[in-house]
């Protein structure tokens, strides 16, 4: 009886300290991804050119996202599952989408045509950007 007492203490002792562990990753992940909000995220999209290539080409219109080395490593960390959930939250779905032109270096003619309008964004190419990148993270 006794054994069985303490067995039962240290199966709840494992379940109460992996129910912590899961609520402090939880809180770990939604504080490191705060960055990512459409209100804040400082970005640029430029005109790049190849300084290799003889003659000098343009490579045309890329997003350059201004993150701290921290943010960067968080960033290549991300998975698709939390990708597909910033890119449909309104607070988050344009700088997600950013941020994603930035590491993929994808071309951002339609965007840079668009300047910094987020509805319209949503509007004329939010589902496309998105299919692409849910694609893209396979």
């Amino acid at each position: 009886m006794k054994r069985f007492g303490l067995l039962l203490i240290g199966v709840m002792l494992v379940i109460t300290t992996n129910c912590n562990n899961q609520q402090l990753n939880n809180t770990y992940s939604s504080n490191n991804l705060s960055f990512i909000k459409n209100d804040k995220l400082h970005y640029n999209i430029l005109l790049v050119a190849c300084d290799t290539c003889v003659p000098i080409i343009n490579k045309g219109y890329r997003v350059r996202v201004k993150l701290t080395d921290k943010q960067k490593s968080i960033v290549k960390k991300i998975e698709k599952e939390m990708w597909r959930h910033l890119l449909s939250d309104k607070k988050t779905d344009f700088a997600a989408n950013l941020i994603l032109y930035d590491i993929y270096d994808k071309d951002a003619i339609l965007l840079f045509g668009l300047g910094n309008n987020i509805r319209d964004w949503r509007k004329n190419l939010k589902r496309d950007d998105t299919l692409f990148w849910l694609k893209k993270l396979k």
